[in-house]
């Protein structure tokens, strides 16, 4: 019997030791073990994407990241602390991963101390908080001394925390700048005139806007619009308004293509910035452009002879001195929800601007993928190019006969795959095929199509003026930042491209959530009630005042008598909100409750009953073994 006892109660105390022997080991796997981590999130924040480690082990020299953060000055800043806590977290992921090549170090820049200094140099972007700046970014330096920095971790973009901080170190990694040909029938890069006078310097027509926010990150080349010599160092082709092209032109950019070269083509079928200047609503010249010589055998081609017009994504335009405004249907604002959320290229644009844009038309082709950054709603409709030229005198010529499709089209694709060449023969006019002639994409293509060329020009996306001799240039909108992102990203490497978008670190309880927003919903209704009562007595008693015939005495004693009822109406709405209130504060902590009761308890009770259930299981199998 004793014996019986003895092992009765075994159980109970192996529990006891193992809770033991769980927390001991914890606290010595946190320093014998802590380069061994497991990512259990759903979304793997914590886990690098292959892309990212394709680009660590592509690492040849040791790169350092020095990562900056006022710890000190965020203590009271819970969500940035935790945030910042998580930031670390993925770096330390980096540096292991990267085999010795990343070498990580935590800086904390108090005011007024050389690591301050440091970041000031490294252009760090203080956050300004009550407690003082509180830096909170990213340096790296390659064994050449070159430096990368990302200014300030912005916590809404937190989604492409990965991509940020791999496009860092890719760039650290490439040895010279991305190389960007620019082929156009169009003057993007100014050209040099003539003197004005003889004896003066030539003088410059200024490049578009575009061209001059690529020269800060790219190396521009103009290439010769008849016959364009592509050469092996253009990384990224920006061809922009292809009309009329030479087939020697087309056959040098299939090609570049099929040679691993990234095409961003902008065609448009309406291109205001390619027309006569003050061309009236009889356009007669062709300023219409597609590439549909090419892409369309690559699944992607513009629409004929058709321009878009979107009443969902109407934008306001100048109607005459001192009219309003009118709704303008052929002029697109894209807001993010026309916009691809999942794509680095345009997660953070918020409005964009087409201006006659064309809609594209997708066709499956085996071995290509292709993914559509922007479209139009639903209540989009297709016009032809004439009433495209009437509306530019009288917008409301888009509207003529409007009748909404109920279709989205595609407003700007992005498409990688293998590619098959357009000129199976070889070059044109040669006699045999080249032997350099490539018949199908030599790795991965890629290529990018915007149907609409206005957007990037300095009329819609700049204002520029002339500031004491120097050219001051106010960006519009986000459609600089949209040619500079597909640019930018593009030419990274194919393991970069392939970083996408990832879940976001904060984690949110949304039944508290949806407390939160039927609480308010009923404080609003109750406040809206109390509002109605309060403008019904003073409507009471202005019609009160307007309407007394009687003495002084008696018009004073029912203004009191009003004047206490609203007070007592007043009481009684007041004394209704307080209760909204406590109710709702109490139901929030009725559920914090439960959730630290979940948290802190039930799970653990469920593991000690199953560990329990196991150990009487394994008793019985034990004793009924004795017996036989």
């Amino acid at each position: 019997m004793a014996a019986l006892r003895k092992r009765s109660l075994f159980p109970v105390g192996g529990i006891v030791v193992l809770l033991f022997l769980v927390l001991l080991l914890n606290g010595i796997a946190r320093y014998a073990f802590g380069a061994l981590s497991f990512d259990l999130t759903e979304e793997k924040l914590y886990s690098l994407s292959p892309g990212t480690i394709k680009i660590l082990h592509t690492i040849d020299e040791p790169v350092q990241l020095q990562f900056f953060f006022s710890s000190t000055e965020a203590t009271q800043i819970p969500a940035l602390s935790v945030y910042a806590s998580r930031v670390r977290d993925l770096l330390y992921e980096y540096e292991r991963r990267s085999g010795g090549k990343i070498n990580l170090s935590i800086v904390n820049p108090r005011p007024d101390t050389e690591q301050e200094e440091w970041a000031q140099k490294f252009g760090l972007t203080p956050l300004r908080f009550p407690t003082g700046p509180v830096y909170f970014g990213l340096v790296g330096i390659n064994v050449f001394g070159d430096e990368e920095a990302i200014p300030v971790f912005d916590i809404t973009r937190q989604e492409y925390l990965e991509y940020d901080i791999s496009k860092l170190i890719y760039t650290l990694l490439r040895e010279d700048r991305v190389s960007v040909g620019i082929l156009s029938p169009l003057k993007i890069i100014g050209e040099v005139t003539r003197a004005p006078q003889p004896g003066m310097m030539p003088q410059r027509s200024p490049s578009w806007v575009l061209a001059s926010q690529l020269e800060t990150f790219a190396k521009l080349e103009l290439l010769d619009w008849d016959k364009p010599d592509i050469g092996d160092n253009i990384d990224v082709l920006l061809l922009v308004h292809p009309k009329t092209m030479t087939k020697d032109a087309l056959y040098a950019i299939d090609q570049f293509v099929l040679d691993g070269g990234v095409l961003i083509a902008l065609v448009d079928p309406f291109c205001q910035a390619d027309l006569p200047p003050g061309a009236g609503p009889m356009v007669t010249a062709d300023n219409s452009s597609s590439l549909d010589q090419l892409t369309k055998r690559w699944g992607v081609s513009l629409i004929p002879d058709s321009v878009v017009a979107d009443i969902g994504l109407s934008t306001k335009v100048a109607s005459g001195p001192g009219a309003p405004p009118q709704e303008f249907a052929m002029w697109l604002s894209l807001r993010p929800e026309q916009m691809n959320a999942d794509s680095v290229v345009t997660s953070a644009l918020d409005n964009v601007v087409l201006a006659w844009p064309g809609a594209l038309q997708l066709e499956a082709v085996e071995g290509i993928e292709t993914e559509v950054l922007a479209s139009t709603t639903k209540k989009a409709m297709l016009r032809d190019r004439q009433t495209a030229a009437m509306s530019q005198s009288d917008p409301k010529q888009a509207l003529r006969g409007y009748i909404p499709s109920n279709e989205q089209y595609p407003l700007a694709v992005v498409s990688r795959g293998v590619f098959k060449t357009n000129f199976p023969e070889g070059a044109p006019g040669a006699s045999q095929s080249s032997a350099k002639h490539l018949s199908q994409s030599k790795g991965s293509s890629l290529i990018a199509v915007i149907a609409d060329v206005d957007f990037v020009s300095d009329n819609y996306s700049a204002a520029v003026r002339n500031l004491l001799g120097r050219r001051v240039v106010n960006l519009l909108n986000d459609n600089i930042s949209l040619a500079l992102n597909l640019v930018e990203n593009l030419s990274g490497s194919e393991a970069l491209i392939s970083i996408r978008s990832r879940g976001k670190f904060s984690r949110p309880f949304d039944r508290v959530q949806e407390i939160e927003r039927n609480a308010a919903l009923r404080y609003k209704s109750e406040e809206m009630r109390l509002q109605a009562k309060l403008n019904n007595a003073n409507q009471r008693l202005q019609k009160l005042q307007g309407s007394a015939r009687e003495g002084e005495q008696v018009f004073g004693k029912a203004v009191l008598q009003e004047i206490q009822k609203f007070r007592e109406e007043r009481i009684e709405a007041q004394k209704r909100l307080r209760e909204v209130r406590r109710n709702i504060r109490q139901e929030k902590e009725s559920l914090g409750t439960v959730l630290f009761l979940l948290n802190t308890f039930f799970i653990p009770l469920v593991l000690v009953v199953l560990s329990v259930c196991y150990a009487v299981m394994r008793n019985k199998r034990r004793r009924k073994v004795e017996r036989v």
